[in-house]
């Protein structure tokens, strides 16, 4: 929706908007555990504080649903229409496009794997493993999410300027090399942590933000959506589910440096499927 509606030069931009959610969510998310676990006792969140932001929650759920009520289909999406190049099951219609799902999906796997990462295993880890009370390390991850806010924008702009496949392939580049010195990071010290909390949300941000345009550029108009849809959440079951498990069990049976290997080896096969998309910045949306 957000892309459809863009100028040809700002659609990276415009498929930010809608990514900006994750770090928003992030922020109330974290914002909100910590006014809990400050104010309430372990048997009062226990009891019933793990529930308040689930009745939060249905606060958006209401919002969401208002404003997709009441969205119009955007100027592509009708001349298709009209074209009569609409299909009646875009999941059928999408099984040519398989290769660009495949390549979606991993090019897009590191981004889920830092997002858990940096998210939740490294909560869990920083106050089990390095010895951090639990409100600290929220506090430090509320600041760090400002980071990934700004470089979903700051990516974003770049790539509409220079290109999709050029930025993610640095940024993809660049978090090979993090990899491998983030997990010496993992200390108890404040300065420590916020340097790997920030540097891994800048990296997220960069490769977050032009996701918003390059996976719908993959597809054509009738299977559009059906086909970033797919790749964005095969994406986060590849990249995401069992991130945090993994991690954890990997310091367990390996040590911590075997989390960096983790991400090392996701950023290069994300490299690889990079390497094999096509450049889209310059493509006729409207085919």
């Amino acid at each position: 929706m957000a892309t459809e509606n863009a100028p040809d030069d700002k659609r990276a931009l415009y498929g930010s908007f809608p990514n900006l959610g994750a770090p928003i969510g992030f922020f109330c998310a974290y914002g909100i555990n910590l006014l809990l676990t400050t104010h309430l006792s372990k048997a009062q969140m226990v009891a019933y504080g793990w529930r308040i932001p689930f009745l939060l929650s249905a606060v958006l759920v209401i919002v969401g649903l208002y404003v997709r009520a009441r969205m119009s289909e955007t100027p592509v999406f009708r001349k298709a229409a009209e074209e009569k190049r609409i299909v009646r099951h875009p999941l059928r219609s999408l099984v040519p496009y398989w290769k660009q799902v495949v390549l979606g999906t991993l090019a897009m796997g590191i981004t889920y794997t830092l997002f858990y990462t940096l998210g939740t295993w490294s909560l869990s880890y920083g106050v089990s493993g390095l010895g951090f009370k639990q409100s600290e390390y929220l506090a430090m991850q509320m600041v760090s999410v400002f980071f990934f806010a700004a470089f979903i924008i700051v990516g974003c702009l770049w790539a509409d300027k220079a290109g999709r496949k050029k930025v993610l392939i640095a940024t993809t580049a660049v978090t090979v090399v993090f990899s491998f010195f983030a997990p010496a990071l993992l200390q108890h010290n404040v300065a420590s942590i916020m340097v790997f909390l920030c540097l891994g949300f800048v990296l997220m941000g960069g490769l977050f933000g032009p996701s918003g345009a390059y996976l719908p550029e993959l597809f054509p108009t009738n299977v559009r959506y059906s086909g970033a849809g797919l790749s964005y959440n095969l994406a986060a079951i590849f990249g995401g589910a069992f991130a945090p498990s993994l991690a954890t069990w990997l310091v367990e049976k390996y040590g911590i440096m075997s989390v960096g290997w983790y991400l090392a080896v996701m950023a290069v096969i994300a490299l690889i499927a990079l390497f094999l998309i096509k450049e889209s910045k310059d493509m006729d949306y409207t085919r």
